[in-house]
């Protein structure tokens, strides 16, 4: 009897621990924080059809209902001693899905939900001592294993609009060099407001431009603050003489100016963040050429995309008619 009595009162106390726990990262969510410390929350986020802070802020209000549910169970038996049961057996088949979704489909980690699956698995196991149930907790088992592993026998194919709908800006060739050896090169740059490697290649654009390419920008931010700096520069590139020039003035400035975020931009930056998990990379800068309708050319890095920049300016011109 004491036993059970402990049992109950340790799982009303880990519930109320997530909780509590889910609602300090809803909160946090609001200023663009976060507990977790990976960026596969993020990524979870942008699958979602709607804000991943959302979803915390749902599992925040889940947590809670099952601490009075598990509360008013103690006290109640007989009128609520299924209860517990249905809560968590929902729980843990959206839990396992997401937590299958991350290790199978996108190979990534959320510590955040990793941790919601641990407490769930934690109360599960004392809600079944408590009820000396081996049944139950064998069907608990088989949720979790089925909503798991469902990820790994699926083959879920990649948003196809990813790719074509993620460019926010595209700078149009306008000089041509007679027979340039990449004369008319199409190429895509997937980079983020925030990262230093990604400003070295611009400030490199900006330096050679005009370039012999058409060059498109993607980016995978997803934060207000950079959302806003990337506004600013969809709203004065039209008119700038070196748009490059530009997103490095505007990348490098301390703070951003007030700026409207569009629906679209958003979706862009999303789309982007998407395109990058599906081929699996995990890196910015990252370059694709259009080598053929059907064949691209993928740098990944600094270290990989300024010498290939660089053999650009380094194409042959036709030959001066007055040397002949």
């Amino acid at each position: 009897m004491v036993k059970n009595f402990f049992l109950k009162h340790l799982s009303l106390a880990v519930t109320l621990a997530g909780a509590a726990a889910l609602s300090l990262e809803s909160y946090l969510s609001l200023g663009q924080r976060s507990l977790c410390p990976t960026q596969a929350c993020q990524t979870v986020g942008r699958y979602l059809i709607f804000d991943g802070s959302l979803l915390v802020a749902a599992g925040a209000i889940f947590f809670w209902l099952l601490t009075i549910v598990l509360f008013f169970a103690g006290r109640y038996p007989d009128r609520f001693k299924n209860a517990p049961f249905y809560f968590l057996a929902l729980a843990l088949a959206i839990d396992s899905s997401l937590v299958g979704f991350q290790f199978f489909t996108i190979q990534q980690k959320c510590l955040l939900c990793i941790s919601v699956a641990l407490l769930l698995a934690v109360i599960s196991l004392l809600y079944c001592f408590s009820k000396k149930s081996f049944v139950i907790l064998v069907c608990f088992a088989l949720l979790w294993i089925g909503g798991f592993t469902v990820q790994k026998i699926m083959i879920i194919t990649p948003p196809t609009g990813a790719f074509a709908n993620m460019t926010f800006f595209t700078s149009k060739i306008i000089r041509d060099i007679p027979g340039s050896a990449n004369k008319h090169t199409d190429m895509t740059l997937i980079m983020s407001v925030n990262c230093s490697h990604c400003l070295e290649v611009i400030s490199f654009l900006a330096q050679h431009y005009p370039l012999d390419a058409n060059i498109k920008l993607a980016a995978i931010d997803s934060d207000t603050r950079s959302l806003a700096k990337l506004s600013l520069f969809l709203q004065q590139a039209p008119v700038a003489e070196n748009p490059f020039r530009l997103l490095k003035e505007i990348k490098e400035s301390a703070s951003a100016t007030p700026a409207t975020i569009t629906d679209a931009l958003k979706t862009q930056t999303k789309n982007g963040s998407i395109f990058l998990s599906n081929i699996g990379i995990k890196n910015i800068p990252v370059l694709m050429v259009n080598i053929s309708e059907n064949e691209k050319k993928i740098l990944i890095g600094t270290s990989e995309i300024i010498p290939y920049l660089t053999s650009l300016l380094a194409a042959p011109t036709a030959p001066d008619p007055a040397m002949k």
